[in-house]
């Protein structure tokens, strides 16, 4: 597979002190970082042990992301391409959800990934790659939900989501109605978030009201009608580090 040229090879060279790199190894989630030629410059020690390279006697660091040994790449390389290549035209953070099958757990989990421009006087100087590992639960019924509504995919899927609410609902609201349309009751609601089961019925009677329906069921139906399925709730927006502190205050020094 053809390396990725993703800028001009002159545009400075990424330099992140070794403070950073510490704190990045202690997170919970798994991160890479690519140069500007897609190479890999840094891997956390959770992407290591999710990848089953923690142990390997091999130096991931300066190889083509395409030369890694993992096997998600191996099924979904050309997504993954495709998502970098994309991020790098709009200089943008897209994010997506994966699902994949990992031999390092033993089964599927369900992570929302993002990928964000690392830029250099306006020039993309890299790519820095955040997958936050997201409730099993959300592997089953993401999927089942989905599938009632469009032709049934492959399990290792990518879809493009919205960080943001749907109809400029509140994040407590589409998080209750986020969980009610993956297919849980009431009860199951308000154990997950923490509130009371009155609250669930209080909070999906005002959105109900305030969207014009007669039923609380049809929440559901409006919800995949108007492709809230592809927004990810606040609850599940809690990443460590591109999410919510962003590149300029992980404290990357660029230098030449």
């Amino acid at each position: 597979m053809n390396e990725i040229m993703f800028c001009d090879p002159e545009v400075p060279l990424m330099n992140i002190p070794g403070s950073v790199m510490d704190r990045l190894n202690k997170s919970r989630n798994s991160i890479h970082i690519m140069d500007n030629e897609h190479r890999c410059y840094f891997v956390n020690a959770y992407w290591k042990q999710l990848h089953q390279l923690d142990k390997a006697e091999v130096c991931i660091e300066g190889l083509p992301y395409s030369a890694i040994p993992h096997n998600a790449f191996y099924s979904c390389s050309d997504r993954f391409e495709a998502h970098d290549q994309e991020v790098f035209k709009t200089h943008k953070m897209i994010p997506s959800l994966e699902i994949h099958h990992y031999d390092s757990i033993g089964g599927w989990m369900a992570l929302l990934l993002t990928v964000q421009p690392i830029e250099i006087e306006s020039k993309c100087a890299g790519l820095i790659g955040e997958a936050q590992p997201l409730p099993e639960f959300l592997v089953r019924n993401y999927q089942k939900m989905r599938n009632s509504i469009i032709t049934p995919r492959n399990p290792e899927v990518d879809y493009k989501l919205f960080l943001t609410n749907p109809d400029k609902l509140h994040d407590a609201e589409f998080d209750t109605v986020y969980l009610l349309m993956l297919g849980l009751k009431a009860k199951q609601i308000a154990a997950r978030r923490n509130i009371s089961v009155n609250t669930v019925y209080s909070t999906l009677a005002n959105i109900k009201v305030r969207l014009g329906l007669n039923k609380p069921d049809q929440i559901v139906e409006y919800g995949i009608e108007n492709g809230w399925h592809d927004h990810v709730p606040h609850m599940f927006r809690e990443t460590e580090t591109t999410l919510q502190l962003g590149k300029a205050a992980l404290g990357f020094d660029y230098g030449a």
